[in-house]
């Protein structure tokens, strides 16, 4: 299971760094073929606050993955601290932009997992 929550919090940083970055060295969301017309309802005129909230998610999956496989304790902590952020950048991007995407649903069950996964790990780490 470690394996598994090592893959998915790689695959989450790596997804979330180069996207954020791109929405950041292209505000205006073409890179991705993001719309700027979705941000309508919310306090943003492009996507860099986005994009950096994205990386900064990113990182903290990185992190998360480094202290894993480092055998440090802080690692399964963060894990759910990770997922739990990942859970909701997703969320709250459903809220603001008021509208969703089959992809946003993807990212919000490859939080639970990672969060579901870490605790069950830290739990056996305990016994």
């Amino acid at each position: 299971m470690k394996a598994f929550l090592l893959i998915l919090l790689g695959f989450v940083a790596v997804t979330c760094i180069s996207c954020g970055a791109m929405m950041m060295i292209e505000p205006s969301g073409s890179l991705l073929l993001l719309d700027l017309h979705w941000l309508k309802n919310s306090s943003f005129h492009n996507f860099t606050i986005p994009g950096l909230i994205l990386t900064v998610t990113g990182v903290v999956h990185f992190f998360s993955w480094h202290f894993i496989k480092m055998n440090k304790p802080v690692g399964m902590w963060l894990a759910v601290a990770a997922g739990l952020l990942m859970i909701g950048y997703e969320v709250v991007q459903m809220i603001l932009l008021q509208m969703t995407y089959w992809l946003q649903y993807i990212y919000i069950v490859l939080g639970f997992f990672i969060v579901l996964m870490a605790l069950q790990l830290k739990h056996k780490e305990l016994i």
